[in-house]
Formats: structure tokens, sequence, C-alpha cells
């Protein structure tokens, strides 16, 4: 996406990384004395995320954050962005068996952001919905701004709400998902199908005559692969959408 940018494909957790990175940094700054340097850091979120359920976290994972102070020592940003899971503000110490130690939420996440105001930042912090800004996606993201204090903070307005919203927000409804979709490509009937010549499920066919039940009148919706199966209107944006496939249409009575 970025064809112009110079790429390193590294481990930020090297230190010569951060080296190769300042070279580069402090020959912009030689050519373009005005230029707003900025770190942007999307770190890793499965080790952070509620996706992960009860499973044991991994504490190497969860201390990427930390590595940005020795980033904004050595370019000197004006910005540090930091985007995330919104449990990324829970950070802290794990117990033996690699669970969050629940008497201890947020202890590092606290302690994290203090190291870098020391540093003479400022702080702010939103947690943001990709719909509410016109994405066919629900994607909800904590994103962190630090910035040196002559510098100002400011996050985007939203320009989109819940369609139930609306009326009060005054803003535009989020967009449908199936605007995207290829609606010409109907598929297979479900009926007379089965899955590893086996016939499906009783509890299969419960899950799709709920979808049926409730989304009759659209005449269709969507359902994940994993999980719990659940529908989701196509008049509403997606669920969050990642690379791998998740989501099957459904079309009713055609």
């Amino acid at each position: 996406n970025h064809p112009h940018c110079v790429h390193f494909t590294e481990d930020i957790r090297d230190l010569a990384v951060i080296g190769k990175i300042k070279t580069l940094v402090d020959f912009v700054r030689m050519r373009e004395p005005d230029a707003i340097i900025n770190i942007w850091a999307s770190l890793e979120c499965t080790h952070f995320s509620k996706a992960k359920g009860g499973m044991a976290r991994s504490a190497d994972s969860r201390t990427l954050a930390d590595h940005m102070l020795k980033y904004i020592e050595a370019l000197d940003p004006h910005y540090l962005y930091i985007e995330n899971v919104r449990e990324f503000m829970s950070w802290g110490p794990l117990d033996a068996n690699g669970k969050p130690i629940s008497s201890d939420k947020g202890v590092d996440y606290e302690r994290w952001k203090k190291s870098i105001t020391k540093k003479g930042y400022k702080y702010d912090r939103r947690i943001l919905n990709s719909a509410d800004f016109g994405a066919y996606t629900s994607r909800e993201r904590y994103f962190g701004i630090f910035a040196k204090k002559a510098w100002p903070i400011k996050f985007p307005k939203k320009t989109h709400s819940k369609r139930s919203k609306v009326s009060v927000t005054g803003l535009k409804p989020w967009k449908p998902v199936k605007d995207l979709l290829d609606l010409t490509d109907h598929g297979r009937s479900i009926f007379g199908l089965t899955k590893m010549n086996r016939p499906y499920s009783d509890n299969t066919i419960k899950r799709v005559l709920a979808g049926l039940n409730k989304f009759d009148k659209e005449g269709l919706f969507l359902t994940s692969y994993y999980g719990n199966g659940n529908a989701h209107s196509v008049e509403d944006p997606c669920n969050t959408l990642t690379t791998k496939e998740r989501y099957a249409a459904h079309f009713i009575g055609r």
C-alpha cells in the first residue's frame, strides 16, 4: 500500500533496528527541518484480546509496548500513536498459569503510560468504531495518542451512527455490508446437502431456522463459520473482518 516508503521487516525488540530507523529520521530532519516525526505502533493484540478467552497469555507479547520508550528516546518524535484492542487498557501482570491477575488489572498500562508522559508528552485516548466513520465493518479499537506538549491532540469526528440513533445524533446511518456483496451469486441450497458425508446436526438446523425466523423479511443474512454461529443482518456493517474467511451469506427462498 505504500510503495514509496522504506520498509524494515524486523523485530522491534532488536536494538539494531532503532539505529537503522534513526539514521533515516536524521536524514529526513536534515532535508526537511519542519518535518513532523510520528511513530505509529499497532502492537500485537492477541494476548490482550478477550477473543483469547480463558487461554494463557504470553507475557513477552504483552511487553511490546514497553519497547516504544526506546524508540521515543532515540527518535524524539512529535507524536506516538498506539492502536490495539480495548483490553489493552487492562494490561497487568500474569499469574503462574499465564492468566491475568484481576486485582492488578491495568497496573502495567498505567505504568507504561506514565513512563512516556515523563518524557515530556501529554496523552489522550479514545475507543473508536470504524463503522462510525463510514466503514462497512464495525471494528472497535483503542487509539492512544502521545504528543509533545506544544502539539495538539485531535481525534476524528464521527460521521455515522447506528440506524436506531440517527434521529438523535443527526449523523448518517451505518453503511450496510450488503452494498459490498455480490448478490447475483446464490450458491447452492443447503437442503439435500450433507457435511462430511453426514446429515447436518440438529443444532445446525436449529441455527439455520433461527436465522430464517429472524431475517425472513430481508431474504438475506450472514453467519460466521466459527464461534456460536449467530446471524447478522446485511443491513448493518459486518462484524470485524480479518484475512481469514469467516462469513457465509444465506439467501432465503431463492
